[in-house]
């Protein structure tokens, strides 16, 4: 914190010299204005803050951790059993079947995830070691972890690094190599190598992705940011499968791409 607050110390005094000048002109328009007290975060209460952020955040990943053990361990027969009591066998056996393709497609999500993130987090390892960055496989593995939530994953990690970075080197070399080398990173995996192993049909709508991670973090907080893709994967499951469901899957389905993209993307992956 002192590091951060010494570098950022010229845009500190900047800043307070354009408040001044604001404050006098406002003296000088409407006579003398009573002094305003700035509130911050000193050094001291910066630990202390991010300490209670911490635990508020562990209390909910273990809360959801522990909620999703239950779901896997009495979750598919719970709804078996509640498809069978409510519907007739022919109907029963349908939802059962569309309730294992849900499972099917969202866990070969999860694995396709994974895969990437790993390969990903080595490689943003290996980025941040050749850059000069202390502690790159620590870098690798928030960056594979948070990869996880889209978009705000990616967002968290390079806002991270920046700050490492500025509190590592000296010049500003140091730190445009390691946020360029990370946005690189970043655009290779989601423009290439995901829409290469996930595939188009499990691609969702990037303005539904940010929707449902603002209202899942608004609901259910971090486990609700973490559940709201696979969420949205498993809709568009049952709308493939669902009997007037073309509307929902085209909503729900990524925008469509240009011909000549389209052609690039199946050139590479008959190379792969």
């Amino acid at each position: 914190m002192e590091t951060i607050k010494l570098k950022l110390s010229p845009v500190a005094h900047f800043v307070t010299h354009v408040e001044d000048l604001r404050s006098s002109a406002r003296t000088i328009e409407r006579g003398p204005v009573a002094p305003v007290v700035a509130s911050g975060v000193s050094v001291e209460s910066a630990p202390m803050l991010i300490f209670d952020a911490t635990r508020a955040a562990a209390i909910t990943t273990l809360a959801f951790v522990v909620v999703t053990l239950f779901l896997l361990v009495g979750g598919p027969p719970m709804l078996a059993n509640m498809a069978a009591a409510m519907t007739s066998d022919l109907r029963s056996s349908h939802i059962i079947d569309l309730i294992e393709k849900v499972r099917l497609e969202v866990g070969r999500y999860y694995v396709a995830t994974a895969l990437i993130n790993v390969v990903f987090g080595c490689a943003t390892a290996g980025a941040m070691a050749l850059c000069g960055l202390p502690n790159p496989i620590l870098w690798g593995t928030l960056a594979a972890v948070l990869n996880f939530i889209p978009y705000a994953g990616s967002a968290a990690t390079l806002v991270v690094l920046g700050l490492v970075a500025l509190v590592t080197f000296d010049g500003l070399g140091g730190v445009t190599a390691v946020i360029a080398s990370y946005l690189v990173l970043t655009t290779l995996v989601g423009q290439v190598l995901q829409p290469l192993v996930v595939g188009r049909s499990l691609q969702v709508n990037p303005l539904l992705i940010f929707l449902a991670l603002w209202f899942g973090g608004v609901f259910w907080g971090l486990a609700g940011i973490i559940l709201s893709t696979p969420i949205l994967v498993a809709c568009k499951v049952i709308a493939e499968h669902a009997e007037n469901g073309a509307a929902l899957l085209k909503f729900l389905g990524p925008p469509p791409l240009s011909s000549a993209l389209l052609t690039k993307i199946r050139n590479v992956a008959k190379r792969v």
